[in-house]
Order: C-alpha cells, then sequence, then structure tokens
C-alpha cells in the first residue's frame, strides 16, 4: 500500500508567494515503528505544497502511528521564489496516531495436538492445533492432509492465534507417528486465512519430524488393523492317542496381548473323534494342545473372534477352521461273525479269535463274513492250517 503525505508552505504576509522550488533528491524521513524509511518526493515544485508518498514494504510494522520528518535535501534545495533557502521546519504536524502499517505476514510457527500421546483407532476425534505469532482470522474451511491418510479440517479458532483442527480416524488409517503429510499439507480449499491487516497467511508448515512439527511434539500411533490369528498345521497328521498341537501366532506391529483361553476355541470333529483342549504360551505365540484323544475320525480347531488385541484396543477376528488330523481307533474287536454254513463253537465272543464250525459232509465251501466294531478296523482270516487272508468287514469272504 502507498501513504501520501503533504508538507505546505506558507507566509504570514498574506501577500507573499510562498511557492517553492525543488531540486534534487528531496525526501521525507518517517519511522515505522523503530524503523527510519523515507518517503519519495512525487509532486509539488513551484507550488506551495509538496506531497511524498511511501510505499509499504514487506515487514513494516507501526502499531502507535507514524513519526515524519525532518525533511533531507540529500544535496538538493527547496528554495523561495525570491531564490532564498525555504524554512524546511516542520510544524504543526497533524496526528499520526491513528495511521497503524502491518506489512508483516502470518507465518505458522508450531504444530501440536491436545491429544494424549497414545494409540488410536477408527473414529477416535484427535484435534490439532496449528499456531501463529498472531491473530488471524478463518473464513471457510481449510483443511489439514495427514501421513495417516486422513484430513483434518479446520473447527475453531478464528480470531485467535491457534487454529484447531478436527480428526476423525477412519477405517484403513495408519501411521507410526502422525504428523502432516508434508510442509505444504495446510491448504485453504477456497478458505482464507488472514491477520486483522488483511495479510494472506503463508501456510507452510515446520517440515515433518522436525522441531515445532506435530509428529515432533506428540507420539500418536494411528492403528485401525486387528492381529492377525495364525493356526498352523497340527504336529501329528495322524495318532492313535498321542496329543496333538496346533501352534497359534498373532501378527501385529502394536500388538497387546492375548487373552486366548479353552472357551474361545471350538473343537471340529467327524465320526467319533473327541479329545480335551488346553492353552499354553506368551507373547505372541500360542500352542493349543488336544489331549485325551479317542474314538476315530478327524479333529481340528477354530477360533472365536476376539481372542487378542493391539494397543489401540483392535480385537482380533476369528480363525479357522485348521487343517484337521485323523484320529486312529485302537479297538480292533469284532462286533460280529457270520456264516454261510455251519454253526459257530464256542458261541461268538467280541474277544474270542479261533471258533470251530462244523458242517454237513456235503458242504462245499463256507462264507464268513466278520464286522467289526470300529470302522477303520482290518480282518485278517486263516481257516484250517491255511495263510491270513484279507477279509472287508461286512462282506463275505471267497
Amino acid at each position: 500500500e502507498e501513504l501520501d503525505f503533504i508538507v505546505n508552505y506558507t507566509s504570514s504576509d498574506p501577500d507573499y508567494d510562498a511557492s517553492v522550488t525543488v531540486s534534487g533528491d528531496v525526501t521525507l524521513a518517517i519511522t515505522v515503528g523503530s524503523a527510519l524509511k523515507r518517503a519519495e518526493l512525487i509532486s509539488g515544485s513551484e507550488t506551495t505544497s509538496l506531497t511524498f508518498r511511501y510505499v509499504v514494504e514487506e515487514g513494516d510494522i507501526a502499531n502507535r502511528g507514524l513519526i515524519l520528518g525532518p525533511i533531507e535535501l540529500n544535496g538538493g534545495n527547496i528554495k523561495s521564489k525570491n531564490g532564498t533557502a525555504a524554512n524546511n521546519t516542520l510544524s504543526g504536524v497533524g496526528s499520526t496516531s491513528a495511521i497503524n502499517v502491518d506489512a508483516v505476514v502470518p507465518t505458522v510457527v508450531a504444530v501440536t495436538s491436545s491429544a494424549i500421546d497414545g494409540y488410536y483407532t477408527t473414529n477416535a476425534g484427535i484435534v490439532v492445533q496449528v499456531s501463529f505469532p498472531e491473530n488471524v482470522t478463518v473464513t471457510g474451511v481449510p483443511v489439514l492432509s495427514l501421513n495417516s491418510g486422513g484430513v483434518a479440517a479446520y473447527s475453531s479458532g478464528s480470531g485467535t492465534t491457534t487454529l484447531a483442527f478436527t480428526y476423525t480416524v477412519g477405517s484403513g488409517n495408519k501411521s507410526a507417528d502422525l504428523d502432516y503429510a508434508n510442509a505444504t499439507a495446510l491448504s485453504l480449499d477456497g478458505a482464507t486465512i488472514r491477520d486483522a491487516a488483511g495479510n494472506d497467511a503463508i501456510l507452510t508448515l515446520p517440515t515433518p519430524g522436525a522441531s515445532n512439527s506435530l509428529g515432533a511434539s506428540k507420539a500418536i500411533v494411528i492403528d485401525t488393523e486387528a492381529p492377525q490369528i495364525t493356526i498352523g498345521a497340527p504336529s501329528l497328521a495322524s495318532t492313535s492317542g498321542a496329543d496333538v498341537t496346533f501352534p497359534i501366532t498373532y501378527a501385529d506391529d502394536n500388538f497387546g496381548a492375548s487373552t486366548l483361553k479353552v472357551a474361545d476355541i471350538t473343537l471340529n470333529t467327524t465320526g467319533t473323534a473327541t479329545g480335551s483342549l488346553a492353552v499354553t504360551g506368551t507373547g505372541t505365540t500360542r500352542n493349543v494342545v488336544v489331549s485325551g484323544i479317542t474314538g476315530s475320525g478327524t479333529l481340528g480347531i477354530s477360533i472365536a473372534a476376539g481372542s487378542a488385541l493391539d494397543k489401540a484396543s483392535n480385537l482380533a477376528a476369528a480363525a479357522g477352521p485348521s487343517t484337521t488330523f485323523r484320529v486312529l481307533s485302537t479297538n480292533a474287536d469284532l462286533s460280529a461273525i457270520a456264516l454261510s454254513a455251519g454253526t459257530l463253537s464256542p458261541e461268538f465272543a467280541a474277544n474270542t479269535l479261533t471258533y470251530t464250525a462244523p458242517v454237513a459232509y456235503a458242504t462245499a465251501s463256507v462264507a464268513v463274513t466278520p464286522s467289526v466294531a470300529q470302522a477303520a478296523a482290518t480282518v485278517k482270516l486263516k481257516i484250517n492250517n491255511g495263510s491270513f487272508v484279507d477279509v472287508t468287514a461286512g462282506q463275505a469272504s471267497a
């Protein structure tokens, strides 16, 4: 902006022409705040009024008016009509107390947050404060882009030195140390930030991670991902009763704790297979042990949701079903023997393995049909002094 000052020359003699003639680089000294400046002569030679103009410079600041004078000849001269030197002493200067100069552009001095240091997850609200060295006024809604992938929108503070921006953590947002995205992350998006003199604020932010940045002043972690559970393969592919272990691994950069207990685990069964569960281990590793295994069929496990959480209180999802292992029965007892001719002697009993069967002389062959107590059992049959041969349970021998 430009400030014009008019210096009038007069005479006590009403008949005297008070016009002056100017030569050289004549200036008017002006004190702006604590700085001495100079207004340049722009018009008035051979008149009674000289006009000096000062163009306000960036950084000028004066809150209590200006001090004018003296007129500086700088090797030039101001002469009266008769050729004598004019009296250049200023008198009757009007008050300049209402003339305030503010050409200091507001800049960002610091960014911080009122949120406590810690871990935050989806839907958490975090207020970020951006500070200026003087009061600024906001119109519209400026925004601050963050390194978590989220955005903080202006919410309050117009007319003060500190503007508040509110950030609601969104799904998928992540940051090991919350900061703004870069030094130009504060954008107006059609809004304005100005001081009382109308100077537009410079929006450049302290370098992320450097002094006075959000990342340097706070230790805020954004974590919206739940711990991941992996159920490893069973320690045995099959068992006749020996214990089987499933290794459980939790993966999370900010792992908190596992609360895995037997009540969180489902034993998935087929056939008559069954067993008992136990949990061991610490930290991110657990073992689910299946013991007391009986019956025949398959066993596996599934884990319910919520068996672990991270430091942001994200709960682990459900996992499973796991790979299964086979349970082999140890019961090889027969449940019945049927003959196509003759009668068993002695009568059938589950733990009796040798029988005789008297038949009529004319009988050419006898079909033997054994049945087993457990479907997985196998049967071998020997007649008289012959060799053992495989027989399919429930089917007649050849």
